[in-house]
């Protein structure tokens, strides 16, 4: 697949450790998920989850607070690995609070807390897609300035990163941040407050990375219950086979810097001439150096994403969730729908709630050059298809159909706000039901909700996952 995607990890070290003197997660040895910082947005009306890691035994307390005033408080104590999870009664949604967690000896602080409406965004480039380079997303960004819309960039990293950790933040979707967002849930979210109550913040927890397969984003011991999940993972194994870690390391630098200058160079050509074609880019400055070598330390190797980013979000209270990917996975497109379906069930057990809504962005309308050509390889429409076949027969589960927004010989269509309108219209069904909150469910014209009841039940992962 000819894709313009970011560059994998080079980093070798398995984990990196971040200095305690600038980690605002830490204090002392109490930590806190990178996930909470100031400006942060809370789930309404479900159970609050906040979690971190502490000594064997050490005793932890959550507290939020308007003005002095405790309004919810839980505790718990950090199990034999370190880690430790409180599970805080739920809330309306309000704010500004504060949120304080307490080891007795230690604590850590966060202001401008609000509870209100919060949804994961997964995927790879399409969805990664920041607003800014939208179509109108830079004037529309400038004049941003609803700070009733916040979002999360989670640290996009191949390996466990605690500085990356520390220096994320909760942002609102204000002029300075907004271009920085991801262009489809930062319409997603601006059409959810459209809808909903004038005071209700909606937040948005970004995890995604270009160019990335669904094996990705998905754990070992799921990719290896599977033919299809087994056969990403030997095809990793036999690519980095013989290799020493700096032999793979010096062949994914050799890889980067290649990736590097054949991107500035397209991007200066489609900056000079936006009319050019791929035909004439791919003449100019050759085929997209692409795929990148196989690492145990890249981004697109097989679980790393789960493990370095995903994983370290969970359980953090959500809505639900919404995934835009599939492109990189044509070339096993007869596999998707089975990766599709695991992914699913993996990542609401890993938020223990089989019910949490899963919203899947079905793949536009795109062809190559060299496809148009030559002769189509229809891998796109099995992707479809089977992303089709998993929302209708996996219980709340819908589709966002997209075949009116993409465009030819461009993998990355600029028109991110037409998704707006099912996604949104799927969580308002979801709000109406879940919150009674009296408003209408809207008609889903395009976003097809799954109606079968006989999959099989889910097995909720203990909810102690998510490493410190």
């Amino acid at each position: 697949m000819n894709a313009y995607s970011t560059p994998g990890a080079s980093d070798s070290s398995d984990v990196q450790q971040a200095s305690t003197t600038t980690d605002r997660t830490v204090q002392g040895d109490l930590r806190v998920s990178a996930v909470f910082s100031d400006h942060m947005v809370l789930q309404q009306r479900k159970p609050i989850a906040v979690f971190g890691s502490a000594p064997t035994g050490r005793g932890v307390t959550a507290r939020i607070l308007s003005d002095d005033e405790v309004i919810s408080e839980a505790a718990s104590s950090a199990g034999d690995d370190g880690r430790w999870m409180i599970s805080m009664p739920k809330l309306p949604a309000g704010g500004p609070y504060t949120l304080t967690v307490d080891d007795g000896r230690h604590t850590v602080l966060y202001t401008d807390v609000m509870v209100g409406e919060v949804w994961l965004a997964g995927g790879q480039s399409n969805m990664e897609l920041a607003l800014r380079d939208s179509r109108d997303g830079r004037s529309v960004a400038a004049a941003a300035h609803d700070t009733h819309i916040r979002f999360y960039n989670s640290p996009q990293t191949g390996v466990i990163d605690d500085k990356a950790g520390a220096e994320s933040a909760w942002r609102p979707a204000d002029g300075a941040h907004s271009g920085d967002m991801s262009a489809v849930a930062f319409y997603f979210a601006r059409k959810l407050r459209k809808e909903m109550p004038n005071d209700l913040t909606i937040g948005i927890v970004d995890c995604y990375h270009g160019g990335t397969s669904i094996s990705c984003w998905t754990d070992q011991e799921t990719l290896e219950r599977t033919d299809q999940g087994r056969r990403y993972l030997d095809r990793f194994h036999q690519a980095i086979a013989g290799r020493t870690q700096q032999q793979l390391d010096e062949r994914t630098a050799l890889w980067e810097a290649a990736s590097d200058a054949w991107n500035a160079d397209v991007a200066t050509a489609r900056r000079n001439d936006p009319q050019i074609t791929w035909r004439d880019l791919h003449a100019r400055y050759g085929e997209c150096p692409w795929p990148p070598p196989a690492n145990t330390t890249s981004h697109f190797r097989p679980t790393g994403l789960f493990n370095a980013m995903l994983a370290r979000l969970a359980p953090y209270s959500i809505a639900g969730f919404l995934w835009y990917q599939g492109e990189e996975d044509e070339s096993y497109c007869n596999d998707y729908e089975v990766m599709l379906r695991q992914l699913i069930g993996l990542w609401r057990r890993v938020w223990c709630d089989d019910t949490l809504p899963f919203l899947i962005v079905q793949l536009p309308q795109w062809i190559s050059q060299e496809d148009r050509d030559n002769a189509d390889t229809l891998r796109w429409p099995v992707i479809r298809q089977a992303q089709w076949t998993v929302a209708e027969s996996t219980p709340n589960t819908y589709i966002i159909i997209t075949m009116d927004c993409g465009e030819f010989d461009h993998i990355h269509p600029v028109d991110k706000q037409t998704p707006r309108e099912p996604l949104a219209a799927a969580a308002l069904r979801q709000l109406a039901s879940i919150a009674q909150s009296g408003l209408t469910p809207p008609p889903l014209v395009t976003a097809t909700h799954a109606t079968a009841t006989n999959a099989a039940p889910l097995l909720c992962a203990p909810c102690s996952l998510p490493p410190s």
